[in-house]
């Protein structure tokens, strides 16, 4: 994917899905892609979002991302996503600016991240690695109200 791959950071395979990582500085750059826009099905609005995201949330680690469903009818072969960068590795996250905790109806407002794993049940279906394993960066966070755990594994990108 010739028109994709001049805009990379890194491309890898991440838990059965090729991987296109694209690099801040070209952020704006494929924005102005209309052929690679076309290609993948994907607006300027719904990428603005995303770098947006990352541009605030955690600049040096969060990344706009696209990876390869090649299993998928060609309109959704084409996902967007987060790639949370930790050491070498490189791990597909799904963002939020705040939590609800379940058990008590507080909102834990700060930029966390969740492995995607969790966050869509069928974002690998049809993949080789169906379920892959939680990553051991992200944790069961205490509710800073009542104690109690917060569903899933997260990682609070102001705590790092």
């Amino acid at each position: 994917m010739k028109l994709l791959e001049k805009y990379c950071l890194k491309i890898g395979y991440i838990d059965g899905l090729y991987t296109y990582i694209i690099s801040p500085q070209f952020y704006d750059h494929i924005l102005e892609d209309h052929e690679l826009l076309s290609y993948l099905k994907k607006s300027p609005t719904e990428l603005r979002t995303f770098i947006k995201q990352a541009r605030e949330a955690a600049p040096e680690q969060l990344y706009l991302a696209l990876t390869h469903h090649p299993n998928r009818i060609e309109n959704y072969q084409w996902s967007t996503l987060h790639c949370f960068k930790n050491g070498e590795h490189f791990y597909h996250v799904f963002f939020r600016s705040s939590w609800l905790c379940r058990e008590c109806g507080y909102l834990y407002q700060a930029p966390i991240i969740m492995p995607m794993a969790e966050a869509d049940a069928i974002y690998y279906s049809g993949t080789k690695d169906n379920d892959p394993a939680i990553p051991s960066i992200f944790r069961k966070i205490n509710c800073p109200n009542c104690g109690k755990p917060l569903q899933n594994h997260l990682l609070d990108l102001h705590q790092l």
